[in-house]
C-alpha cells in the first residue's frame, strides 16, 4: 500500500499500515467503525487487530493549536 497525497479539493489524506503520518490529528481506519485514533505527524500508522490497515485523516491538528506537553 502506497501513501495517498493529499489534495484538500478532491480526495481525503490516507495512510498505509507502516508508513509515516504525513500529518498530526485524527485518524481512522478505512471500513472500520471503530473511535478514532490521534495520530502525530510522522508516527508509523499502526495495524488494525494484527492486519494492515488504510488509515483516513479525519480532522488535521492545526500546529498553532498543539498544547506544548513540556513542563509548565
Amino acid at each position: 500500500m502506497e501513501i495517498v497525497a493529499k489534495n484538500r479539493t478532491s480526495s481525503p489524506t490516507t495512510a498505509a499500515t507502516g508508513h509515516h503520518a504525513p500529518t498530526s490529528g485524527w485518524w481512522r481506519p478505512q471500513d472500520d467503525p471503530k473511535p478514532y485514533r490521534y495520530i502525530q505527524r510522522g508516527q508509523t500508522m499502526p495495524a488494525v487487530d494484527g492486519a494492515q490497515a488504510l488509515w483516513t485523516l479525519i480532522h488535521e491538528l492545526d500546529p498553532s493549536q498543539r498544547v506544548s506537553q513540556g513542563n509548565r
